[in-house]
């Protein structure tokens, strides 16, 4: 496997790295905010990195572009997705299964590694297709999506694209095995779970997806799919994932949400139970009334957005000073089900990294 991740610290499972793509190195755990880029709405992702060049990431979908709607795929190949809408942060594009088995795409596989080679992706993910967790009959799925991973391995051409390798299981048996195969038949620079959001209610079954995939890819990243609010993410990185992609910060504003950390999103009419925790520092809140926030998705979208990113920035000073424990503790503490989950997932990580 090519060393483009280097680990700087490590607390219990939750760690720091580095990984090295073409348009830079990045700082993990790292959030790649979804861009909606040919969505049929209209491609509402505001321009964030202008307003905030430190978010320099960002997830497409190549199963969306394929899609082709606004007829611009075309130009997207030529040019690359980097000089198309002006962003030369860390493009992410993932395959887009969910899409692909939704709209019946006739593309074959290679079709797919084809497109994000030539968008210019700096990390691409292997086609797959999502199950239904914990269903014995998604066996055949579970199988096509490993072969799709070993395929694309070995026709990819574009050396400087990382390639991440999707898995999807039921069981943390499953999980650790599929992983186990691929590392001596494939070569993959990280591995991204799919088909948790279904089970999005289900901690414990999360936590022992996570983990199991956490302890079998060893000094390999992982990342998860879809999985991005601001309380699950401290849940994510406790258990030592490296990257996730989140369109939360859309879907919240597109409901007149306004994150608030450590308590999620709130609807903006009940803002006012929680006034003690309304001093915002983020660039949004401090030169724009929460009033004129309010009327604006644009607004709402960027300050959710800041408020994930400045998260992940906490907690990784957390994970450098030892304390990434009781740090996600107190984040999690003013939510129940939050709080349930990181106390399952503490009893998981003492029994599995004893010493950390």
């Amino acid at each position: 496997m090519a060393h483009t991740f280097e680990i700087e610290h490590e607390d219990g499972p939750a760690r720091i790295g580095k990984l090295k793509t073409k348009h830079g190195t990045l700082s993990t755990p790292v959030l790649f905010p979804v861009h909606n880029l040919g969505a049929e709405g209209g491609w509402n992702t505001p321009r964030y990195w202008e307003k905030f060049p430190q978010i320099n990431t960002a997830m497409f979908n190549a199963s969306l572009l394929a899609l082709n709607r606004r007829g611009h795929l075309g130009t997207i190949l030529q040019t690359g997705i980097h000089r198309f809408i002006r962003f030369f942060g860390v493009a992410f594009v993932d395959s887009g299964g969910f899409l692909y088995r939704k709209y019946r795409l006739a593309f074959k596989p290679e079709k797919i590694l084809e497109i994000q080679e030539k968008m210019g992706a700096d990390i691409a993910s292997t086609l797959d297709y999502p199950i239904d967790c914990k269903a014995l009959s998604e066996n055949y799925n579970i199988l096509r999506t490993v072969n799709n991973a070993k395929l694309a391995s070995s026709i990819k051409r574009n050396t400087e694209m990382l390639l991440f390798a999707s898995i999807n299981g039921y069981d943390p048996a499953v999980v650790r095995n599929i992983i186990k195969h691929l590392k001596k038949h494939g070569v993959f620079d990280g591995f991204a779970i799919g088909s948790l959001m279904p089970k999005y209610g289900s901690y414990s079954f999360l936590v022992d997806i996570i983990l199991a995939a956490r302890l079998e890819a060893g000094d390999i990243p992982i990342h998860v799919y879809g999985l991005g609010s601001p309380l699950v993410t401290h849940l994510l990185v406790y258990l030592g994932v490296d990257s996730f992609d989140s369109s939360y910060f859309i879907v919240a504003s597109g409901k007149r949400n306004y994150a608030i950390p450590g308590l999620g999103r709130i609807e903006f009419k009940d803002l006012y139970k929680y006034s003690s925790h309304l001093k915002c520092e983020c660039p949004i809140c401090k030169t724009t009334p929460l009033s004129e926030i309010r009327k604006s998705r644009n607004l709402i979208t960027l300050h959710n957005l800041w408020t994930l990113w400045n998260e992940i920035d906490k907690v990784k000073i957390a994970i450098r000073e030892n304390r990434v424990e009781e740090y996600i503790a107190e984040r999690l503490s003013k939510a129940k089900w939050a709080k349930r989950a990181f106390q399952y997932a503490k009893r998981r990580v003492r029994f599995r990294f004893p010493g950390g």
